[in-house]
């Protein structure tokens, strides 16, 4: 019995090595930007929101994606919310768009540069 145990303290290595096809993944991930956008007004119902970028590594022209999340605010839980898609002008680093979601509505916002491959 000790000797199945103390092979076993022998074994190769190989489950704690990362498979190549991992290490190449990781070695092609993006740098991270130093850039952020945030809100410079709570989003509130049928309010302007505006959203500014602020740091030097990101590259205009911007995009917003506003999407909401959660059940609906509305009674019968009708949807009367939409996907926004904010794209700022030119080499602007602020937009202001119209909120339309009810009261008590839930979102998320991601943001895209020209240099991004997806939103973040």
């Amino acid at each position: 019995m000790a000797s199945s145990s103390s092979s076993s303290l022998f074994k190769p290595a190989s489950r704690l090595a990362l498979p190549l096809s991992v290490l190449t993944t990781l070695f092609h991930l993006p740098a991270t930007s130093a850039y952020s956008w945030s809100f410079q007004n709570n989003p509130q119902q049928c309010s302007n929101l505006t959203v500014s970028i602020s740091g030097t590594d990101g590259v205009p022209p911007y995009r917003l994606l506003i999407l909401p999340i959660g059940p609906s605010p509305l009674k019968n839980n009708i949807e009367a919310r939409k996907i926004m898609d904010i794209k700022f002008d030119g080499t602007s680093s602020s937009v202001q768009a119209l909120l339309r979601y009810p009261a008590n509505s839930q979102l998320v916002a991601v943001h895209q540069d020209q240099n991004s491959e997806s939103y973040r």
